[in-house]
């Protein structure tokens, strides 16, 4: 009796708590590799993962994940999906019927309704007047564009953003910045005409776990969809190495910096290599390899940063912060804003074109 008790008390635990059961954290090491990756260089802690169990097949399941101090946490409960009909393609093609595998950002949200209060999302409400075009022969191609003409004078093939379907929506950002012409376009998850009804390459869901989803992600958390069969995850493993999918552009006076590694978030704060900015400002850099130790000196200023310490000497003083150096590619990555408050520069972020912006002058 005992036993069932504490059985019974150990579920209702895991039921209530906000805090992960052992079962909860996902722990497949193919997925745990590319997860982590996916985090290192994108900052990506949201991930959505859109699997079916072969190739062919339109059926698929929609599962969520988001990453916390116990790895990576299965968040909402599984859901049925349908995607194009002919199953997944790592080589899609314009008209295939086929659904692109990959990992991709996760775009705008839109939709046939006033903008729903729980979406985080950038968010547009569609009129007549939207549509985005499959045109291969267009300049607009996989473009979202406003026309208040005759769409079919300007264009031979188009998707109208005013229908059911798209009552609520997110965009996939397959074959965008740029749009290769022929390789698909208008891919976006969005509510399914039926669990047994395949899309022309759309991943589709029932209305309300389209829902949950858009209440679920939070754009702050670079969130990405991965998108493919168990046999294709290996090959987005290698795809991925260093392919940055939120890249950060910093500006210094009106400049933009070159980096051999590029910036990235993570935790919410940008680090940057050390180097390729603050000795352009006049800091001299010096790091100790025996101690693992970064010490950066303007004038009468010392910072000194040790690698995977939240603990930093400034000066004579001992300052905690909360993301640690990190050594990436390499190179060694320090909190930007941090460092540049600190030696007296100004420093602005523009989080919807993901820029630092250091000035050196007020």
């Amino acid at each position: 009796m005992k036993k069932v008790l504490a059985f019974l008390l150990i579920t209702y635990i895991c039921l209530v708590t906000t805090i992960p059961c052992a079962s909860q954290v996902y722990a497949s090491s193919n997925l745990t590799v590319l997860f982590d990756r996916l985090n290192i260089e994108n900052g990506s802690s949201q991930i959505i993962v859109v699997s079916s169990e072969k190739e062919g097949h339109y059926k698929a399941t929609v599962e969520t994940f988001e990453k916390t101090i116990d790895g990576w946490n299965k968040s909402l409960p599984p859901m049925n999906a349908v995607i194009g009909e002919k199953g997944f393609s790592l080589d899609k093609k314009e008209g295939d019927l086929k659904a692109p595998a990959g990992i991709f950002r996760i775009g705008t949200a839109f939709g046939t309704i006033d903008r729903p209060t729980y979406i985080k999302l950038s968010y547009k409400k569609t009129s007549k007047n939207d549509y985005w075009i499959d045109d291969v022969y267009s300049q607009d191609y996989n473009n979202w564009v406003e026309f208040e003409g005759d769409p079919y004078s300007k264009w031979k093939s188009f998707e109208k953003l005013m229908i059911t379907s798209y009552k609520l929506a997110f965009v996939i950002e397959y074959n965008m910045n740029p749009a290769v012409k022929g390789k698909g376009s208008a891919i976006f998850c969005h509510i399914w005409q039926g669990s047994n009804i395949s899309t022309k390459g759309c991943t589709a869901l029932s209305e309300a776990n389209i829902s949950k989803l858009l209440n679920w992600i939070d754009p702050k958390k670079n969130p990405l969809i991965i998108q493919g069969t168990a046999d294709m995850l290996e090959d987005m493993v290698k795809a991925t190495e260093n392919e940055l999918l939120y890249p950060i552009e910093v500006v210094v006076n009106e400049e933009k910096v070159v980096f051999d590694v590029p910036p990235r978030i993570l935790n919410g704060r940008t680090l940057i290599p050390v180097r390729s900015v603050f000795e352009s400002l006049g800091a001299e850099v010096l790091w100790d390899e025996s101690a693992k130790t970064v010490t950066i000196l303007k004038e009468a200023k010392s910072i000194k940063l040790k690698v995977e310490s939240n603990w930093v000497h400034v000066d004579e003083k001992q300052v905690e912060i909360d993301i640690p150096v990190s050594i990436i590619n390499g190179r060694t990555m320090v909190p930007v804003r941090f460092i540049a408050e600190e030696l007296g520069f100004e420093v602005t972020w523009d989080g919807e074109k993901r820029v630092v912006f250091i000035k050196t002058e007020n």
